[in-house]
C-alpha cells in the first residue's frame, strides 16, 4: 500500500505542517513551526471547533458578518451574540471596546481581516492592533478568519503577526481560494491552543484525507519553484485574476446602477463581494425573490448576514434588510453586464 491510503496523524501531515508554517513565517514574521499548525477540513471545520470552545461564553461579531457562522453561533453562543458595526475600515474598535466593557462574558471575538464577507472591506493596519490590544485587556480571544488575503494585491500583516508574546489570536485559512476547492485550510496558533483542537479533529473525521494534503503539498512546491515563493503566486496569478473580476464587476454596477438614486456600494481592494445599499425601506428578499423568479438573477440579501436575525422573532426588522451581497468569483465579464442589467431592471420593478 502506499504512504497516502494509511491513516494519519490528526494534526496533519508533518510535511504539510512545516511548509505551512514556512508561509507563515514570512507573512507574519514570527517564529514558527509544525507544532503551531492545524490541519483542517477547511477553514470552516476551524470555525465550528473553535466555537465550540466557547460554548455558552458571549462571542462579537461583526454586523453584517459571515453567513457560513450563523449555523455554529446559533448553536454555541444562543443568545450570547453581540454584533459590532463594521464601516469602511473593518470592526469598529471603539464600539467593540465598549461592547466588550459592558458584557464582560464575552470571551471571543471572530473578525475576518480582509474582503470581509459579505462587506468586502479590509481591516485597516491600525484596527489590527487596536483589536489585539482590546481583546487582551479584556481577556478575548480573536478569532481571525483569513480565507480573501491570497485576493489582495497588497495584503496587511494578520492580526496574530503582531501577538508577539502569542495565545490570543487563533488564525485560519484556506487553500481553496487559492488552489483547488479541496475543503483543505489551517489553523495557526500557540501550540496550546493546538494541543486542545487537534482532538477534535480526531474524535470527528480522524484527519484531512491524506491525498488531499500529499497533493496540496505537491501543488505548492511546485509553485514555489516555478514563481519563487507562494506569496508570489498569490499576488502574479490569484490576486491579478480577482482583480481583473473586481474591475469588470464594478464597472457594470456603474454602469446599470450609478444613475439610480439612493443606490450606494464599496469599492473593495480584495475579495469576491460587493456590498450594496439600497435606498432606506427596500427590502432585499422582495427583491430577491422578484430577481429570481423573474430575471433569473439570484444574489443573498442583507439579512441573511445580520447576527442576531435568526435568533429573533418573526417581529425582527434586520437593520441591513435594505442591503445586499453580489458575488462576483463565477459570472464572466458578459454574464455580470447581463446579470446586473436585470437585477437593475427588478429593483426599478419592486421600486416604482
Amino acid at each position: 500500500m502506499t504512504n497516502w491510503s494509511n491513516y494519519g496523524k490528526s494534526q496533519g501531515e508533518e510535511g504539510l505542517l512545516k511548509k505551512i508554517a514556512d508561509i507563515e513565517i514570512k507573512k507574519s514574521g514570527l517564529d514558527l513551526g509544525p507544532e503551531n499548525v492545524l490541519i483542517t477540513a477547511g477553514s470552516q471545520q476551524g470555525i465550528y471547533i473553535t466555537f465550540e470552545a466557547f460554548a455558552g461564553k458571549g462571542i462579537a461579531v461583526g454586523m453584517p458578518t459571515y453567513l457560513g457562522i450563523m449555523a455554529p453561533l446559533q448553536k454555541f453562543a444562543n443568545n450570547n451574540i453581540f454584533p459590532v458595526t463594521i464601516d469602511e475600515n473593518g470592526m469598529n474598535t471603539k464600539e467593540l471596546d465598549d461592547v466588550l466593557r459592558k458584557n464582560p462574558d464575552i470571551k471571543a471575538i471572530y473578525v475576518i481581516p480582509h474582503g470581509q464577507n459579505p462587506a468586502g472591506v479590509r481591516l485597516s493596519i491600525e484596527r489590527r492592533s487596536e483589536l489585539l490590544e482590546i481583546a487582551k485587556d479584556r481577556k478575548a480571544i480573536i478569532l481571525e478568519d483569513d480565507p480573501y488575503s491570497g485576493t489582495a494585491k497588497n495584503p496587511l500583516r494578520p492580526i496574530y503577526s503582531f501577538d508577539k508574546e502569542g495565545g490570543n489570536v487563533i488564525y485560519m485559512s484556506t487553500i481553496s481560494k487559492q488552489l483547488f476547492a479541496g475543503r483543505l485550510g489551517y489553523m495557526i496558533a500557540d501550540s496550546r491552543h493546538i494541543e486542545h483542537f487537534t482532538p477534535e479533529i480526531s474524535g470527528s473525521i480522524l484527519h484531512v484525507p491524506k491525498l488531499i494534503q500529499y497533493a496540496t503539498l505537491g501543488m505548492i512546491n511546485k509553485i514555489e519553484q516555478t514563481y519563487g515563493s507562494y506569496a508570489e503566486y498569490l499576488r502574479l496569478e490569484v490576486a491579478e485574476h480577482y482583480g481583473r473580476k473586481r474591475k469588470d464587476f464594478g464597472r457594470a454596477l456603474d454602469k446599470h446602477f450609478g444613475s439610480l438614486e439612493g443606490i450606494t456600494w464599496n469599492q473593495p481592494e480584495e475579495g469576491l463581494f460587493y456590498w450594496v445599499e439600497f435606498p432606506e425601506g427596500t427590502d432585499t428578499e422582495e427583491l430577491y425573490e422578484l430577481a429570481k423568479n423573474e430575471f433569473g438573477v439570484v444574489f443573498v440579501p442583507g439579512a441573511a448576514f445580520d447576527p442576531l436575525f435568526s435568533s429573533k422573532n418573526s417581529d425582527y426588522v434586520s437593520p441591513i434588510r435594505n442591503c445586499a451581497r453580489l458575488n462576483f468569483s463565477m459570472p464572466s465579464a458578459q454574464e455580470m453586464d447581463e446579470g446586473l442589467e436585470k437585477l437593475a431592471q427588478a429593483y426599478q420593478e419592486i421600486s416604482s
